[in-house]
């Protein structure tokens, strides 16, 4: 077990949980910039150690926060009880799969985007050129992205970024980069998507 201090949050991560590191920093710094407080609706994709759907829910009426791993979720919900998180859900689902005609305001996805033979860790390993749960991510999601919705989607230099920026426009989806960062030999970028 590992103690992670982010702000005003205290979190205990088991091995199975993935840690927060560049990427979901860069992530908070970006919807740090982004967010407004509303009662609008907030769906996280992937949530991990938790921190993004923390962060969000001071800001969101609603927050539903999916993972397709059984130790993320038990985690999640060790920490909605901790943190009286009233406002969140937390569901087992492989992307969107669990979701039945629910649109969201507000869609966060920092996904496996590690180049890899076989999807072997869930929490990193993205498949060839470490695009394949991206680009299934974009096919879906504007089936759950409300009007005038907006996501953000954590990207690499390591990805194919030609097939992902060509796979948003042919779902007839905006986009531009918000912020990004150079780790080692990569940079992360983190893009800010619309319906157009």
């Amino acid at each position: 077990m590992v103690q992670f201090n982010y702000k005003d949050f205290l979190l205990n991560l088991s091995k199975e949980v993935y840690p927060p590191l560049e990427d979901t920093f860069l992530m908070l710094d970006s919807l740090e910039k982004e967010f407004v407080k509303n009662d609008k609706s907030f769906l996280e994709i992937g949530s991990g150690s938790g921190i993004i759907s923390l962060k969000a829910a001071s800001f969101f009426k609603k927050i539903t926060s999916i993972d397709i791993d059984e130790n993320v979720i038990n985690h999640l919900n060790l920490l909605k009880e901790k943190y009286s998180l009233d406002n969140q859900i937390i569901i087992q689902s492989d992307l969107f799969s669990a979701i039945e005609d629910e649109k969201f305001d507000c869609i966060v996805f920092n996904p496996p985007y590690v180049p890899s033979e076989q999807i072997e860790v869930l929490s990193t390993d993205g498949g060839e050129e470490g695009s394949e749960i991206i680009l299934r991510f974009i096919s879906q999601l504007p089936n759950f992205l409300k009007k005038n919705g907006v996501c953000y989607l954590l990207v690499s230099s390591h990805n194919n970024l030609d097939e992902i920026y060509f796979e948003l426009k042919f779902n007839k989806l905006k986009f531009e980069p918000v912020s990004e960062k150079n780790i080692f030999f990569e940079k992360l970028i983190v893009l800010k998507i619309s319906d157009q």
